[in-house]
């Protein structure tokens, strides 16, 4: 079987700091006194990975990703494998598609017949936009689950191979401005995978979005976050859309999974806050505390990514809701400022 080079490069497979606390950790546990006492202690070892990945995948179910990436980790330094690799991997996916990549050739490294792994790269690269590697991706993975006896995951791998030059053209159109014209394109992509491509979905649900078609953008994203349950952008998108159509309840509900996902990330705490606000005025209360906690929060979260123009925009958000005069307005815009005033010393060092 051909293995593209970019998947089985063993130097590019360990640039993760990880992988070489681990690999230490197996030849220190190699190097023990006695074949005895180094049974026992696999034994044991191999004990406390199944109870770390018991725990992990319990709030992995619970949609707790970060919690869980805990314990996936511990039981990563104490016996690594290739279903790990792929667990971590698929949990950094969404938030960090560079680290996903790197656990994801990790898994193929220990296996190189592990054919999750190399769907998963295939849908990434495909979200990358790069046809290359996406199509090598999804052919060795089709090969792999066939070898495997599983036929259903195999032709679907297949599908997705031919729908790439349709996905990519739909996304270069989108790109362009031109949602109307990419959606045609994304729907020959979805007929191409039986509607069984998250990517594909996911992409059909934003061009419905900026065509102002929000009714047909939330099926799109819906059936996207059946096959995707842990992507954080698809529920994000998700809740905008039923923003947008001014069901607010259901925007922070979705909202709050997906702060779930990703506590640190700023724009579901801004767009809580928003949703608060906006229930604020439909119904005609002065005072959101909500609304303004979370405003506050991604104003700060967006002061650690050195984001000074969105934090400038949370202050001003808050400035309306509460004025000049409330304790997170002043708090906020002390911290804008020490960060202003940082860089400017930075510049002059």
């Amino acid at each position: 079987m051909h293995i593209p080079k970019t998947l089985n490069m063993a130097e590019r497979s360990m640039t993760h700091p990880m992988a070489k606390v681990i690999v230490f950790a197996i030849v220190v546990a190699m190097l023990g006194p006695s074949c005895r006492l180094y049974c026992e202690e696999k034994n044991n070892a191999t004990k406390s990975a199944a109870e770390e990945i018991r725990k992990g995948d319990v709030l992995y179910n619970q949609g707790r990703l970060w919690d869980s990436l805990t314990h996936y980790k511990e039981a990563l330094l104490i016996e690594p494998g290739a279903d790990l690799y792929y667990k971590v991997g698929m949990i950094y996916k969404n938030q960090n598609m560079a680290l996903g990549e790197e656990f994801f050739l990790q898994a193929i490294r220990l296996n190189e017949e592990y054919a999750p792994a190399y769907k998963a790269l295939g849908e990434m690269y495909l979200a990358w936009g790069d046809a290359g590697l996406a199509s090598e991706a999804f052919c060795n993975a089709q090969q792999l689950f066939a070898k495997g006896g599983n036929l259903a995951e195999a032709a679907l791998c297949k599908n997705c191979e031919e729908s790439i030059t349709h996905f990519i053209a739909g996304m270069n159109l989108q790109n362009n401005r031109n949602p109307q014209q990419a959606l045609y394109h994304y729907g020959l992509a979805a007929e191409a995978t039986s509607f069984k491509s998250p990517q594909v979905l996911y992409r059909m649900g934003t061009a419905f979005s900026e065509c102002g078609r929000f009714v047909e953008a939330i099926k799109e994203y819906e059936k996207a976050l059946s096959l995707m349950p842990e992507d954080r952008d698809t529920r994000y998108n998700l809740a905008l859309a039923y923003k947008m159509r001014e069901d607010y309840k259901k925007a922070r509900d979705l909202l709050k999974e997906v702060i779930l996902v990703d506590p640190q990330w700023p724009y579901a705490h801004k767009e809580l806050g928003r949703c608060y606000m906006y229930e604020a005025q439909v119904y005609k209360v002065k005072e959101s505390p909500e609304a303004e906690a979370e405003l506050y929060e991604a104003g700060v979260l967006f002061l650690k990514e050195r984001n000074i123009s969105e934090a400038d925009a949370c202050l001003e958000e808050i400035k309306h809701l509460c004025g000049k005069s409330s304790a997170s307005y002043k708090k906020l815009s002390r911290k804008i400022n020490e960060t202003v005033l940082c860089r400017r010393e930075a510049r002059t060092i």
